[in-house]
């Protein structure tokens, strides 16, 4: 997913793990590693770990624990997985969408409804 300069792909593996990545313009990237569980169209997912790297610096790894897409439910149509979530904004939570489009299969064994 694209949105002006930000490049998010995600990665769910049948041994219940979770990868986030996170591209900047600039070069400069984030990755989130952690688990997920699912329970009906309930998805929740802890993070464990966050790396960062700026260009042409090393990568700093900072442990952590706390949850990604508060509150998510999601839904797989097609190629197209679709989160629902709470995000706070301005301090106020809003109900928030994302979408993501499965590019390549490899482990068949991840999300599935």
């Amino acid at each position: 997913m694209d949105l002006n300069g930000l490049k998010r792909s995600l990665n769910f593996t049948k041994d219940n793990s979770f990868f986030l990545n996170i591209v900047l313009n600039d070069g400069s990237s984030s990755q989130f590693i952690g688990s997920y569980q699912i329970q009906g169209d309930r998805l929740k997912i802890t993070t464990t770990e966050k790396l960062e790297q700026e260009q042409g610096k090393p990568v700093q790894r900072t442990p952590t624990n706390y949850t990604l897409y508060e509150n998510a439910t999601f839904s797989i149509t097609g190629d197209i997985l679709k989160l629902n979530y709470t995000s706070y904004p301005a301090d106020a939570p809003v109900n928030t969408p994302a979408k993501f489009r499965r590019l390549i299969t490899i482990d068949e064994g991840g999300l599935t409804p």
